[in-house]
């Protein structure tokens, strides 16, 4: 709500809109029927930071407020759910390229993108780390079972059988192969 009424004020003269939207983004049907998702909940509340920074830096014709894209950007990918950074990115993009200044706007925007990149990297060693006191578990198509091949799956589509309930390599009739067509 408050984010989303930060941007709104920026944009509008009166209070009774800007209250009015944060409380539609707050309240809305989205955000709450995904609330059993954790990390899409998390990521979107950073979305009207980072709108809010890049509606300054557009009416300032200044970089300097694209930092709460930055920010913004890099706690929506530590919310833990990846597809809605990927949203989030296309979002951003798509808003700078609506504005007026966006010859100068949307490099900018895209550079505090890169730059929250680097802002996120501080999760990669502790999650590194504690990547070796896992325990591997059969059931959920663990390294020891698929080695790499799981990872290799989940850029290529088909490219192995991913049954995990048996060990054998033959699709049965009523099998359908998995289709991922991912990042």
């Amino acid at each position: 709500f408050f984010f989303t009424w930060l941007w709104l004020r920026e944009r509008s003269a009166g209070m009774f809109p800007s209250v009015i939207g944060g409380m539609t983004m707050a309240c809305g049907g989205y955000l709450l029927s995904q609330m059993n998702h954790l990390g899409v909940a998390c990521a979107y509340a950073w979305f009207p930071f980072a709108l809010w920074g890049i509606e300054q830096a557009n009416a300032q014709r200044a970089w300097r407020p694209l930092w709460k894209v930055s920010i913004a950007s890099a706690f929506c990918l530590f919310a833990g759910y990846p597809p809605t950074w990927v949203a989030f990115c296309v979002v951003m993009g798509t808003y700078a390229m609506a504005l007026s200044w966006r010859r100068r706007l949307v490099p900018w925007v895209i550079a505090a993108g890169l730059l929250s990149g680097a802002i996120a990297a501080v999760q990669l060693l502790p999650a590194y780390e504690a990547s070796a006191f896992k325990t591997p578990e059969e059931t959920y198509g663990s390294e020891a079972r698929f080695g790499n091949r799981l990872y290799t799956a989940l850029l290529l589509p088909n490219y192995f059988n991913q049954n995990r309930t048996h060990d054998t390599d033959a699709v049965e009739a009523s099998e359908v192969d998995y289709l991922y067509l991912g990042l």
